[in-house]
């Protein structure tokens, strides 16, 4: 007994172990050293788990120990020079490629020009030469030379003086006195204390243009002047809580010299086009500049604030040139069917009242070759958009996205990344297709990597991810991972035509996700270019890449035929001369005789054969065959249901055998789209019957559920022969699969219509009118089955709920 429990128990243990075995051998598991999943698609749109995408790196929060306030936007220029706007300090910090703080750009106007100072500086976009600020609440875009914005003299931008009153011509709180003939002396570099003797005196120059003094400082021992300042704030400072010091037998007052403002080399204020300005009886189109592009021959794509239109584009002078890319109007579809019975008057009133939703434009970007993209972070499709100069959308329709899009950025590869407020930042492809995904949303996990409120994304040339987490008042970096690497590097060998490298490296990254799509068009697409179509085919069918599999199956197929052409034209000679010679036999021997009197027989003694075999006579002559359904009966209630039987094999067999490319989602559940064409159809024959019961029809129940069916056969016909055609079709001759399709339905339709006038006896007008009232009856059945299957499903609910209660008490 001992020795058969130990054998079960072994026996069980082995069974455990094999388990194991099998499930670490089907399962994919990925290791992370992230606090978050990166995921991929599938080409049935089903999520993938791969390896990490990116990694954190390094966050900033804080400059000199002086924390960020409220970060807006991160852009990384042509040499990684990175710019943070922030609107709380009113300032564009700047990094250098290494993330060392090197310099801070702000503005405080000019009174005089009537330029307003930074507010909320909420972007920045840079060019060779140029760098633009984008200020909604200045309602203003600021234009810097980029080189004096780079280059200001960090070690003379913020030093210390001292000065001896010598004239003791006053040097209070309130204003500062500098008098011809005041010593100066230098500061301790570490102690900032003044040291050494006198080196400068002072020598008023005149009045500056806003007429504050402007201050020589003439070097004593050779009385030549060796820089000048205008005594302003800007240019000195505050003096600076008058910090004083007993040196040199006297009293000495600390004085702090600032860099000079840089000024703007142009400012872009509200255009003078009419739409801006408005008048008594409009206001204007309001100008509130939130993100920028710039093309390379200057003009400006703009974001603005709760800009209808979409983006706002100016040249380079700032003159207004058009709207841009703007997403179309979202009316509710009560107001859309109103709108067709009103005047011009009540439709004017209409848009003021109605719930019209506006997708406003969330952020702005551009690529090498001028396309400029959009993202919406109120859309849920179509998120993200491709345009040309012309306006027209190139990106991927069908590319999934997130809502709450918030910023995006085109990587050096054409991809694209994403950043929404809820966690996910995206990349895709520069075809639209989706590379992966991950989120970063902290949900009260306070981890490294994790933000809380993500605002805007760039990339800079070693593919480090820069995202602004609002929240956290943070710039966080992502390192790319190997795999992203071996990705990106994959894409720059195709561009650069090494198509070699481009296999290796699609290989590689397969080894990291074994379910990758994009890895297997990056296959597809370097097999191409080598003239391997065969191999590029089975590539682009693992990704489902439909345009890749009907140009590959064409050349394909094109090759097949140079080879074999001869032949395929001899076999349909040889077919032809068998046919002809055995129809020759058949008339001097009627082989065939005993099949066809087999055939009349089973006619004769099964009624479905028989009046199956109908069906071509009643496809030619459909109007008799509605009459001989009405009048004799001629198809029974029985063969109906087999008709609609070989309807639904017919779809199914057409949904499983028709080539890919050509269905819109090859991937459905067929079962339950028969479920719901079954249901549809049932509603069909139910309300039509009832409808023309009311209206007089002179049709039964059984009429209309048969005629129904016949009115169907022409598909069975068509379809069989359409759907194995299309396995040797590709987009090319697409017009030999959709027109047979188009016209069936076409031919069906007519037979509906003929069908329900000839049932029921009605005239053309009263046919139409009974169609019309049949389908609205459909959509009421409909809308109350749909109801009483909620309501049972609540009252399932209820009654378990209350028999736990009383089996629990």
């Amino acid at each position: 007994m001992k020795k058969k429990l130990l054998s079960i128990a072994t026996m069980m243990m082995f069974g455990v172990v094999v388990l194991l075995v099998l499930i670490s051998a089907t399962t994919s598991v990925f290791a992370t050293a992230t606090p978050f999943n990166t995921w991929t698609t599938d080409n049935e749109n089903g999520w993938i788990k791969t390896s990490d995408s990116y990694t954190p790196s390094i966050s900033i929060s804080e400059i000199d120990g002086e924390p960020f306030r409220n970060l807006e936007y991160v852009y990384i220029d042509h040499e990684d020079y990175v710019y943070m706007t922030d609107s709380g300090h009113e300032k564009v910090f700047i990094f250098d490629n290494q993330l060392n703080y090197i310099d801070e750009l702000e503005y405080d106007g000019n009174d005089e020009a009537g330029i307003d100072p930074f507010f909320a500086v909420n972007s920045v976009y840079v060019t060779e030469d140029k760098v633009y600020v984008a200020d909604s609440f200045s309602a203003v875009v600021y234009i810097f030379d980029r080189e004096v914005v780079l280059n200001r003299d960090l070690l003379e931008s913020d030093y210390s003086l001292w000065f001896a009153d010598t004239d003791q011509s006053g040097a209070t709180n309130d204003n500062l006195t500098l008098s011809d003939g005041d010593l100066v002396y230098l500061a301790d570099a570490d102690t900032d204390e003044p040291i050494g003797e006198a080196v400068y005196y002072i020598e008023k120059l005149g009045k500056s243009s806003s007429n504050n003094d402007i201050i020589g400082f003439v070097d004593i021992a050779t009385d030549e002047l060796v820089f000048q300042k205008t005594l302003t704030e800007e240019m000195f400072g505050k003096v600076f809580a008058w910090t004083t010091a007993d040196y040199d037998e006297t009293t000495v007052y600390k004085l702090s010299v600032l860099a000079e403002t840089i000024e703007p080399i142009q400012v872009i204020s509200k255009p003078s086009a009419p739409v801006f300005q408005g008048s008594e009886d409009e206001i204007g189109y309001t100008f509130a500049p939130q993100r920028l592009v710039v093309d390379k021959r200057g003009n400006m794509y703009i974001v603005g604030a709760r800009s209808s239109n979409g983006l706002i584009m100016l040249n380079e002078d700032g003159e207004f040139m058009t709207f841009f890319g703007g997403n179309p109007l979202r009316t509710p579809l009560i107001d859309q069917i109103r709108s067709l019975l009103l005047t011009e008057v009540q439709k004017e009133e209409l848009r003021e009242d109605s719930d019209i939703y506006i997708d406003y434009i969330s952020s702005v970007a551009i690529d090498e070759k001028g396309f400029v993209y959009t993202v919406t972070s109120t859309l849920e499709e179509q998120v993200i958009k491709k345009f040309n100069v012309s306006g027209t959308n190139y990106f991927n329709s069908d590319a999934p996205g997130f809502p709450g899009a918030t910023d995006l950025w085109v990587g050096n590869y054409g991809n694209v990344f994403i950043v929404e407020e809820y966690g996910w930042v995206t990349e895709y492809s520069a075809n639209g297709e989706l590379i992966f995904t991950f989120n970063v949303a902290d949900r009260g996990v306070d981890r490294a990597g994790l933000l809380a409120l993500p605002k805007s994304i760039a990339a800079d040339s070693n593919d480090r991810l820069f995202i602004v987490d609002s929240g956290n008042r943070l710039l966080q970096v992502y390192e790319p991972t190997e795999f992203t690497n071996a990705i990106h590097s994959a894409l720059q060998a195709y561009q650069d035509g090494d198509e070699d490298l481009a296999k290796e490296l699609w290989t590689y990254s397969l080894k990291y996700a074994t379910v990758f799509d994009i890895a297997h068009e990056g296959l597809g697409n370097a097999l191409v270019r080598q003239d391997d179509y065969e191999g590029a085919l089975r590539e682009y069918s693992l990704a489902a890449y439909n345009e890749g599999i009907s140009d590959t199956y064409w050349q394909v197929r094109q090759d097949w035929m140079e080879q074999h052409l001869d032949t395929v034209i001899l076999g349909l000679l040889l077919l032809m001369i068998v046919r002809w010679f055995l129809r020759l036999l058949n008339k001097k021997y009627h082989y065939t005789k005993g099949l066809e009197t087999w055939y009349r027989n089973l006619r004769k003694n099964v009624s479905v054969i028989d009046e199956l075999s109908y069906i071509p006579t009643f496809i030619k002559h459909p109007l008799d065959g509605y009459y001989e359904i009405k009048r004799h009966n001629r198809v029974s209630v029985k063969t109906a249901g087999v008709v609609y039987i070989l309807l639904a094999a017919l779809y199914v067999f057409y949904i499983e055998v028709t080539n890919d490319i050509f269905l819109a989602d090859p991937n459905i559940n067929v079962l339950y789209r028969l479920i719901i064409l079954g249901l549809i159809l049932t509603l069909w024959v139910v309300a039509n019957y009832f409808v023309c019961l009311i209206r007089d029809g002179e049709g039964s129940f059984k009429n209309v559920f048969v005629a129904t069916a016949m009115s169907f056969t022409p598909l069975l016909l068509v379809v069989p022969v359409v759907t194995v055609l299309s396995n040797v079709l590709t987009y090319q001759e697409m017009v030999f699969y959709s027109v047979p399709l188009t016209f069936t339905f076409i031919w069906v339709t007519i037979y509906f219509f003929f069908m329900i006038k000839e049932i029921h006896n009605y005239e053309v007008g009263e046919t139409f009118s009974v169609i019309f009232v049949s389908m609205f009856t459909m959509l009421i059945m409909g809308i109350f089955l749909f109801v009483i299957y909620s309501l049972n499903s609540q009252i399932f609910r209820v009654s378990l709920e209350i028999s736990r209660e009383l089996l629990e008490r």
